[in-house]
């Protein structure tokens, strides 16, 4: 439900530089929270895949912003 409401705010609101700032920070967080659980607990490695995603796209938008 979040992701359906936050992908509703950016439809109707993309110029919006405060949502794509929050997404930055939401992609940093979830791949934080994606390497902790991979390091401390064991999680399977695949989950490196979505770490560098979640990376990657905070960085594509950070660079976008800058623009």
């Amino acid at each position: 439900i979040l992701a359906v409401l936050w992908n509703g705010a950016r439809l109707l609101h993309p110029e919006a530089a405060w949502l794509v700032r929050l997404d930055i920070r939401g992609r940093i967080a979830v791949a934080a929270l994606l390497v902790y659980n991979i390091l401390s607990l064991g999680m399977p490695a695949l989950l490196w895949v979505f770490v560098a995603s979640e990376t990657v796209g905070a960085l594509l938008q950070h660079r976008a912003m800058q623009k």
